[in-house]
């Protein structure tokens, strides 16, 4: 990894630093991307050029999903001047996942004007939500609350699989999907599948 060493009076290349850390981040401009990290566009499956200049539409599994969230995201940057979420985002290979996000505007009387994300993805362990500050929001206690294994499934679901096909990928029976599902269900209080995954997109 680079370093960085100054010597008096040189200036820090911050350039440079914001692309190179080992941090997933980006800036954006009325939700379009202006710039990333290598360890963003590597977590997205993408190159910095692939991504640069695009709408962060292209972060969202859906066109609503990401309509959706622009409102909410919007109204709490506008009230806390940062945000923090766990949601189900796609990669540029069409896969979903799970990632916690952290946003910071630098205009509330306009949130999207200009705003810094950092993205870490959401591995095999629970979301705590636990937050430094008292104005931040905190995860919803739903997606908190989630086992790494109702991720696997919340996610397959999104992607219109059975319980059979999310059997099969991630090497489980159909019925312990069917019980996964049915906790989905109950924490999400919701009634169908369809309900569940316009819950799990919001």
């Amino acid at each position: 990894m680079k370093t960085w060493t100054l010597t008096s009076g040189e200036r820090l290349d911050y350039k440079a630093i914001f692309v190179t850390m080992p941090i997933a981040q980006i800036v954006t401009q009325d939700r379009m991307i202006k710039d990333c990290s290598h360890t963003f566009a590597a977590l997205f499956e993408a190159t910095r050029t692939e991504i640069l200049n695009r709408s962060t539409r292209i972060l969202y599994p859906t066109q609503g999903d990401f309509e959706r969230a622009g409102d909410s995201v919007m109204a709490i940057l506008a009230q806390c001047g940062s945000y923090t979420d766990c949601r189900i985002m796609r990669k540029m290979n069409d896969e979903l996942f799970w990632v916690t996000i952290r946003g910071f505007t630098a205009h509330r009387n306009a949130p999207y004007r200009e705003a810094l994300w950092v993205f870490t993805e959401v591995r095999a362990r629970n979301i705590t939500g636990n937050d430094a500050s008292s104005h931040q929001p905190k995860y919803p206690p739903m997606r908190r609350s989630l086992t790494p294994r109702e991720r696997d499934v919340a996610t397959l679901l999104i992607r219109n699989l059975t319980a059979k096909e999310i059997g099969r990928t991630l090497g489980i029976s159909h019925r312990t999907v069917e019980l996964h599902k049915s906790r989905l269900l109950r924490k999400f209080d919701v009634g169908d599948t369809r309900a569940l995954v316009d819950s799990l997109l919001r």
